[in-house]
């Protein structure tokens, strides 16, 4: 039978340890890793110009998908993550 009190007991005790796990662990020194990896590559001199290759200009429409610019996307990818847009930098 489903006993309530233990359970909530099972719960508070889980909830009270106060180290992270492995896992943990790991996922939070991964996101600081993407941080710093994104900012090293908005932080290179052509990152400006690559993403322009792959914005829309006014005298001509977006590049085919052949012509893509992969470095450019990378680094429009590496803005929109930084600036809490993480969904779109995945699509990127």
């Amino acid at each position: 039978m489903f006993e309530v009190a233990g359970v909530l007991r099972r719960l508070a005790a889980d909830a009270s340890q106060r180290t992270a796990t492995v896992q943990i662990a790991r996922a939070a020194q991964a996101g600081q890793r993407l941080n710093v990896v994104c900012r090293w590559v908005l932080n290179e001199p052509d990152a400006a110009a690559r993403v322009g290759k792959i914005a829309e200009g006014p005298d001509r429409g977006p590049l085919p998908q052949e012509a893509t610019d992969v470095d450019g996307a990378l680094v429009f990818a590496c803005l929109l993550y930084l600036t809490r847009h993480p969904e779109s930098a995945q699509f990127w």
